[in-house]
């Protein structure tokens, strides 16, 4: 019986390795090179070290499935959007009184067109919280920005693995 006692610890990684199991995380999936009605994205961050933006991938359950991170404005490989299907994107950075601000936001694009995702950060001050936020613009032929509604989303977790995003 010497073998029982010690189960639990010689099995730990193995379990933890099954608990894992599907979350090796799905990375985004652009239309092909070829598709001509492709629309773009780019991140225009409000620093160059801070926040990162990321397309977020889902299951068919609804459960967070991976990250990729979206190219920064003035790249010559802007992120590739299928239109008409709904895309979600995080922002993971620190706001300005070092308060980890995770947001998630979601849009449809249209086809043939140009995005621009801009984050935004501020302090709460006088004992109000600080402020995070992702807006997304469209960007036309002559460079001209405007506002894109989006929905904003919370990513909470719903089971032992799978974490979902909630209005």
């Amino acid at each position: 019986m010497p073998f029982a006692p010690h189960c639990p610890r010689r099995l730990l990684p193995f379990l933890c390795a099954a608990a894992l199991i599907g979350c090796a995380g799905k990375q985004h999936q652009p239309p092909a090179e070829d598709a001509p009605d492709a629309a773009t994205v780019v991140f225009k961050g409000s620093s160059a070290m801070g926040p990162a933006v990321y397309a977020l991938q889902f299951d068919a359950k609804g459960c967070f499935q991976g990250r990729s991170g979206v190219p920064r404005a003035g790249s010559s490989r802007p992120m590739r959007l299928a239109p008409g299907e709904e895309k979600f994107f995080g922002l993971d950075t620190a706001s300005v009184n070092n308060k980890i601000c995770r947001i998630a936001v979601s849009f449809v694009p249209e086809a043939n067109v140009q995005y621009q995702l801009v984050d935004f950060r501020s302090s709460g001050g006088f004992g109000k919280p600080d402020f995070c936020a992702l807006d997304v613009k469209r960007i036309d032929a002559s460079g001209t920005t405007t506002h894109v509604p989006a929905r904003s989303w919370r990513i909470v977790q719903k089971g032992m693995a799978c974490h979902r995003a909630v209005p």
